[in-house]
């Protein structure tokens, strides 16, 4: 019974990943367990290809790296970071311990398939180099809470975007120093972000509780997000932009057991129905007028 049990557990997913060019998944289990599964063959139990045992606690996150399609990354609850290779008879790599703070996401470099990005329960946005594991290259506190979500600009290399309790969607250069660019203010803690493929300035954005929608923001235009996709009726999970030439389509998951695939075609554009003419009286009885053209 005890074996049956814990097996139930690995297969009680936290996170999922697709590999980028092989038919397998990821996922990060609450026992912390990460498992590599066959795609095609779910309902077989030699789908589950492998079940790489080393954190403690909860896995929040788990990332396939960008170039060597044997090495994944996942992070915990324990307070460490684990690089897992499929091809060694350990399987796990390295492992960075952090000093207090939990990882709630991490996120490969694009490019430089050294480098790794950290959000973490301090607010630290963090970026840690493989090859040099006595600490951070950079770790600067930009939340004033726990940090959900980061991830790194796919064609900009020391862009940066984060996102936490604070109900701030942080974006950042980092180069020899980390420097906040732009911060965005949301309704709610931001869960999730994702920037919009070929499209440079524009990111999506979820909530983890109060706010049910996926929110497009411009970031020449920060104060009101471009296209709101508000179909879900209970905050949504996960965000995934489809890979194609000036994509405007998304898919998305929610807590309300949905998957669905938007397209901005059709989504709410705030900009266009907020009022761009006001009106008020002045103290001796004149009248003020503000208008101002919309795009």
């Amino acid at each position: 019974r005890r074996t049956s049990k814990k097996a139930g557990l690995s297969q009680s997913a936290m996170d999922v990943k697709w590999h980028p060019t092989e038919e397998k998944i990821a996922t990060g289990a609450t026992n912390g367990s990460v498992v590599v599964w066959f795609a095609h063959d779910a309902h077989n139990r030699k789908a589950q290809l492998e079940t790489l045992n080393g954190h403690q606690r909860c896995v929040n996150r788990v990332s396939w790296h960008p170039v060597e399609a044997a090495v994944l990354a996942s992070c915990a609850q324990d307070t460490t970071v684990r690089l897992w290779d499929l091809r060694a008879s350990t399987r796990e790599r390295l492992q960075i311990p952090l000093d207090a703070d939990s990882a709630r996401d991490l996120d490969f470099h694009p490019r430089e398939t050294n480098t790794l990005a950290l959000a973490t329960d301090g607010g630290l946005v963090q970026v840690w180099d493989f090859r040099y594991l006595r600490g951070p290259t950079q770790s600067d506190a930009m939340h004033s809470g726990p940090a959900f979500t980061v991830r790194w600009h796919p064609s900009q290399r020391t862009r940066i975007a984060s996102g936490g309790r604070d109900k701030v969607i942080n974006i950042m250069r980092i180069d020899r120093s980390c420097v906040s660019e732009q911060r965005i203010r949301t309704l709610a803690s931001v869960a999730r972000v994702e920037w919009r493929p070929n499209v440079p300035d524009q990111i999506a954005s979820s909530s983890i509780v109060m706010d049910n929608c996926v929110r497009v923001w411009d970031l020449n235009e920060p104060y009101l997000p471009v296209y709101v996709a508000d179909a879900h009726s209970e905050p949504v999970t996960g965000i995934q932009w489809l890979q194609e030439a000036g994509t405007t389509k998304l898919i998305t998951c929610s807590k309300d057991h949905r998957v669905l695939k938007h397209d901005l075609r059709h989504c709410e554009r705030p900009h266009r129905e907020y009022r761009s003419v006001s009106l008020a009286w002045t103290i001796d009885g004149g009248l003020c007028l503000n208008t101002d053209q919309i795009n």
